[in-house]
């Protein structure tokens, strides 16, 4: 009898051993932070796996889609190679470089250089981890690591998710969400980051996303990286980019596809931009209802509501949805137009 007990401690102690308890980790958090400031030369590899279930009108669709980057810099200058694959079929790889505020974009558009972007700099190593809104951090042993989970608090996890509720239009009163996870595998630095966020949301269309990002630090310290042929390199400076027409810009910038005189963008799997230059429309669809605003006439319609912007009144059956969904129609237009330079009245001279 004395002996099975001891039996059952020692297995015990073994596995404490093995895979050490939950403590307080933020000793340890913090120490990692600290020996990972100031590091400039270093990569990753990082796999993000995201789903969607959305439902229009009763009608659900699966959506998978993965994206793979390797990230390097030695410093000096940055390179991503960024694989998306997606069971729509809408495969994309892009090759990115970034020296000296320029940042050199290669992808399925062509190849150019954009200037004085916020997205041209060097990633800092400890920018993915947020350190701020931390409410505990607990730590457990594995074999020659240490596995830390932090948690946030829940001021903190709103407004991470409101982040998210933002691509949608949403607000994070209008989403319910599961805890955001935040995981990291370490020594005396990171050796591997886990971030899981899940959310959905319900309404005529309904959605619900899990996205999973798990990345790995390959090295520290080894990356020596030289710019590719720059020559091959089309540059779009703040001064080239006023030059260049406005529908060059939706493809180039914003990566809009060109049907005819139609210029159309895809996104979050079930919503389209779309600028008429035939009709002089904007629309915004989401699933199967459309909201559109004429930029000569500026009138914002949807199916037999009209709002008259210049007059500031509505005519047809309108219900309060309708006449703001108008409303946010024309602020989206308005949006797309301030990331390229460019304002309705550019539409105008569109053409001239």
């Amino acid at each position: 009898m004395i002996q099975a007990k001891i039996k059952k401690i020692l297995i015990l102690f073994i596995l404490l051993l093995l895979f050490g308890c939950s403590n307080d980790g933020t000793a340890k958090f913090n120490e990692v932070l600290d020996n990972m400031d100031g590091i400039n030369n270093y990569s990753t590899t990082s796999v993000t796996s995201n789903k969607y279930v959305v439902e229009v009108d009763g009608v659900k669709e699966e959506i998978d889609s993965e994206v793979n980057e390797v990230y390097k810099t030695d410093g000096n200058i940055a390179y991503s190679n960024i694989k998306t694959t997606s069971s729509l079929g809408d495969d994309v790889v892009e090759e990115h470089y970034y020296k000296d505020g320029l940042y050199y974009i290669d992808n399925e558009y062509g190849k150019y250089i954009v200037e004085g972007s916020e997205i041209n700099k060097l990633i800092s190593i400890n920018s993915s981890i947020i350190k701020d809104g931390v409410e505990k951090v607990t730590m457990k042993k594995s074999g020659d690591y240490y596995i830390l989970d932090i948690i946030y608090s829940q001021e903190k996890q709103e407004e991470l998710y409101s982040i998210y509720a933002m691509e949608f239009g949403l607000a994070i009163d209008d989403i319910k969400y599961k805890p955001y996870v935040f995981k990291l595998k370490v020594n005396d630095k990171v050796v591997e980051e886990e971030t899981i966020i899940e959310y959905s949301y319900e309404g005529k269309t309904s959605i619900n996303v899990y996205s999973k990002t798990v990345t790995t630090f390959t090295s520290y310290g080894n990356e020596s990286l030289k710019l590719p042929n720059v020559d091959e390199y089309k540059l779009i400076s703040g001064e080239i980019k006023e030059e260049l027409p406005l529908k060059e810009k939706l493809v180039n910038e914003l990566s809009y596809i060109q049907k005819g005189n139609k210029y159309e963008l895809i996104f979050n799997e079930n919503e389209t931009y779309i600028f008429d230059f035939d009709l002089n429309n904007f629309t915004y669809k989401i699933g199967s209802e459309s909201y559109t605003y004429n930029w000569v006439n500026e009138l914002g319609t949807y199916g037999k509501c009209t709002f008259d912007f210049k007059k500031d009144s509505s005519f047809g059956i309108c219900s309060e949805d309708d006449l703001e969904n108008i409303k946010i129609t024309k602020g989206y237009l308005e949006v797309e137009l301030i990331q390229i330079d460019e304002t309705i009245e550019s539409l105008l001279k569109v053409g001239e």
